[in-house]
């Protein structure tokens, strides 16, 4: 199942699974960052802007 499994699954073995506590709190602090990394790119990139229909 490794070769199947998602960021957040992983994550999620290697805290309860594996027992591996500070890994597991690295990996998801790195993907935080990453997706507000993001989200701040995509408000730039969108200038903020919300189209009502």
């Amino acid at each position: 199942m490794v070769e199947t499994q998602n960021l957040i699954l992983y994550i999620y073995a290697q805290f309860y699974q594996y027992g591996y506590w500070g890994y597991a709190a690295a990996v998801a602090t790195l993907l935080m960052l990453a997706i507000v990394i993001l989200t701040i790119v995509q408000w730039r990139v969108l200038g903020r802007r919300v189209h009502y229909l």
